[in-house]
């Protein structure tokens, strides 16, 4: 996959993150930046497609970003600086230690020390993350993701300054999906305005496709015990090639943030089973009663994302 395309597939992911926090935008403009943005979030995008889109899109997102009259507006602070200068093409320095696609943004990382200190030690470790299905009908499935947000002793031997995570599904039905590998979401995650941004790339059959998420997380409490849920959305494609905005709960899995090494390797692989979408009874072990009752109110209300998250 050509470098370029993975910076512009990178910044259809950012302008999702941009979109969910309400940005300034003509709506002309907002139009033009989707459609051309579109590929960029399509599994059936052929390569030349794709390479022939990475230009007029930037160059779009680019204009937007430096046009006297501001006709988008990234709210202050670091982390739209780091999208700001990401849209813009400036020069960053390498870190191995992420993927090659994520690399331009490396320095996407917590203002001050001690802040990714309390993130790691209130949220580090595994997750599920639940939603409902993206079919319709009365009996609709909740489909369970497993979120892995590193841990603090994982940066005791790693350089990345950055929080890092994964988050892995498994198409379909999750019974049907069982022997095959699941589909994992590398990428980094960002604090500000009390919620925690997630970024990355999901690699399927040689189709990057950008993948972002935000939970929330209130930095500075006094509580320094270990949190146990948090809720948000989850902007993706689906199994079905559909992009998505849907509301999500977390539940965090007890004592996840001390697996290491062979004992990680092996809870892990015995989380599998549940990856993937099941009828809610079937998730019961995991998923509690007042988790599911959250979410079917939260898919009730007006999604306020879906009219932004398409930039």
């Amino acid at each position: 996959m050509d470098e370029e395309i993975q910076r512009a597939i990178l910044l259809k992911a950012l302008m999702l993150i941009a979109g969910q926090q309400g940005i300034a935008l003509q709506e002309f403009e907002k139009d033009k930046a989707r459609e051309l943005g579109r590929p960029f979030t399509q599994f059936n995008a052929t390569q030349q497609t794709l390479r022939e889109g990475v230009e007029p899109y930037a160059n779009t997102v680019r204009q937007m970003l430096l046009c006297d009259s501001g006709r988008l507006q990234l709210p202050a602070g670091p982390l739209w600086e780091q999208i700001r200068a990401f849209a813009l093409g400036e020069p960053v320095e390498e870190n191995l230690t992420l993927p090659r696609s994520l690399r331009d943004l490396q320095h996407w990382r917590p203002d001050r020390p001690s802040t990714r200190k309390n993130i790691t030690s209130d949220m580090g470790g595994c997750w599920w993350i639940f939603r409902l299905t993206s079919k319709g009908g009365s009996d609709r499935q909740v489909t369970a993701s497993l979120l892995n947000i590193r841990p603090e002793f994982y940066y005791e031997t790693s350089p990345s300054k950055c929080i890092e995570f994964t988050l892995a599904w498994q198409g379909g039905n999750g019974e049907s999906f069982v022997d095959q590998p699941p589909l994992t979401v590398h990428g980094i995650c960002h604090h500000h305005n009390n919620q925690l941004h997630f970024l990355g790339i999901l690699d399927k059959l040689s189709a990057p496709l950008p993948t972002a998420m935000v939970l929330h997380y209130e930095d500075g409490s006094t509580r320094r015990t270990h949190r146990r849920n948090s809720e948000g959305v989850l902007f993706t494609t689906s199994s079905h090639r559909v992009q998505i905005s849907c509301p999500v709960v977390a539940v965090y899995i007890d004592g996840s943030a001390d697996w290491r090494g062979d004992e990680y390797d092996e809870k892990r692989a015995a989380l599998k089973p549940w990856l993937g979408s099941h009828d809610a009874d079937k998730l019961a072990e995991i998923l509690p009663p007042r988790a599911y009752e959250h979410l079917i109110r939260r898919s009730r209300e007006e999604m306020v994302y879906e009219s932004r998250s398409n930039l």
